[in-house]
């Protein structure tokens, strides 16, 4: 037997001879195992064998095993699929509590039930098939599974604990091939929004036992067809991807159509993939519909670089955009862009920083701001430099910058090509 080696959290791969014939309990609690390859020689996996293994990414479970110990993958949440041999006929109580990461799992047929908190806190799990040998599911058995969407409860099912959906929030249609299992009752905490598909001639035995809380209860007949929409995320003006579909239940005759209003120039945010029948031929089909999401598209902006003469007036600062779709422009902000620098029209020569900031787009975000560079050169300071340059009508300052009209406020200005004095 090999013995424990808890809390060896350096312990990250291990090599099992095929002498070893038992797991001791809690073998590789608390270990830093990131994959682990379990010889022939094992029939059973311990209570606790990997418990709170959080690194633990793979398993490799031979057809020698036979049953999983309770809690003997508690807490490994990194764990994102396992291979469950067709030799196991027992899960654990608590077997996969918080594989936080789990996200497929294949129950063979060799399982007749899955325990209690069976797959408790398994919040990456969206989609699990029972098989029809499984006659009893444990209370709590899918507690906490956050991201489960739908489920297929077989006919094979005579039992029920209580708070089984409890915590699965976005669960929306649990469908049922048979009879009311035993214990069903509104303690199984499905969302209440949540949508229950059960045969035609069990109809008012559902009502009766879950109708009190559950108003969304339908009659279906159990060959049913589930034809769910995948959903997706892209960025505001790309083509739309290729919507695929999941398909669930009985096998499906003919093609379903599959529709979506959203195209490269729609607004940011959420859109219905819709999915109609189409060629399909079976007549109980569930469609489910996804979702298109879509995103701000980056946006980058540069003020480039400018100069002047010391004296003059400021230039006029103008952005330049990279990231834009559909043939849009600056056009299309909700707030313009703000320019800054210490710089001002009497600043001294040198190179003085130009940022820029504050642009607001419903359709765009941006990522970078690219700074620039006002480069201020010395002026002209010269009055016989001045009185080359100028128009001898105009009126200049001193230092060279040309004047509207006449200066109405006192001081000494340039006119004629001669210093006056405007009091």
């Amino acid at each position: 037997m090999l013995a424990t080696n808890y809390g060896c959290t350096n312990l990250t791969s291990i090599e099992i001879p095929s002498s070893v014939t038992s797991l001791g309990e809690g073998c590789f609690y608390l270990t830093g195992l990131k994959s682990v390859k379990i010889p022939s020689s094992i029939t059973s996996l311990s209570t606790d064998c990997f418990q709170f293994c959080s690194s633990l990414e793979s398993v490799e479970i031979p057809s020698s095993v036979t049953s999983f110990g309770e809690y003997c993958f508690y807490g490994c949440s990194k764990l994102e699929s396992i291979d469950i041999p067709s030799s196991v006929t027992s899960l654990g109580i608590g077997c996969f509590t918080q594989c936080s990461y789990l996200e497929k799992v294949v129950i063979p047929s060799s399982i007749t039930s899955l325990s209690t908190n069976c797959f408790w806190g398994c919040s990456g799990l969206k989609n699990i098939e029972i098989p029809s040998s499984v006659t009893s599911l444990g209370g709590g058995c899918f507690l906490g599974c956050s991201s489960l969407e739908s489920i297929i409860i077989p006919s094979s099912v005579e039992e029920m604990g209580g708070l089984i959906f409890y915590g699965c929030n976005l669960l929306k249609s649990v469908y049922f091939k048979g009879k009311l299992p035993k214990y069903l009752t509104t303690y199984c905490n499905a969302p209440t929004d949540c949508s229950f598909y059960v045969p035609r001639p069990y109809l008012q035995e559902y009502i009766d036992a879950i109708g009190s809380k559950y108003s969304s209860i339908y009659p279906w007949d159990g060959g049913v067809v589930i034809v769910r929409a995948k959903s997706y995320s892209r960025v505001y003006g790309d083509e739309n991807p290729v919507f695929e579909l999941d398909l669930g239940g009985s096998s499906l005759e003919g093609v379903p159509e599959l529709l979506c209003t959203a195209n490269a120039t729609s607004q940011v945010g959420t859109y219905t993939i819709e999915v109609r029948k189409g060629t399909i031929k079976n007549e109980d089909v569930l469609f489910e519909n996804g979702s298109l999401t879509i995103t701000k598209a980056p946006l980058t902006i540069s003020v480039g670089n400018y100069t002047k003469k010391q004296g003059d007036a400021m230039p006029t600062f103008k952005a330049s955009y990279t990231g834009f779709k559909n043939g849009e422009d600056e056009s299309v902000l909700i707030k313009q862009p703000v320019f800054e620098t210490t710089a001002t029209a009497e600043s001294a020569p040198g190179e003085y920083p130009i940022t820029v900031y504050g642009v607001e787009a419903d359709n765009y975000e941006v990522k970078r701001y690219i700074a620039g560079t006002l480069t201020v050169e010395e002026g002209v300071t010269d009055i016989s430099h001045i009185e080359q340059l100028c128009d001898k009508a105009a009126w200049y300052t001193l230092q060279g910058v040309k004047l509207s009209d006449k200066p109405s406020m006192p001081g000494v200005y340039i006119h004629q090509g001669r210093k006056v004095i405007v009091r």
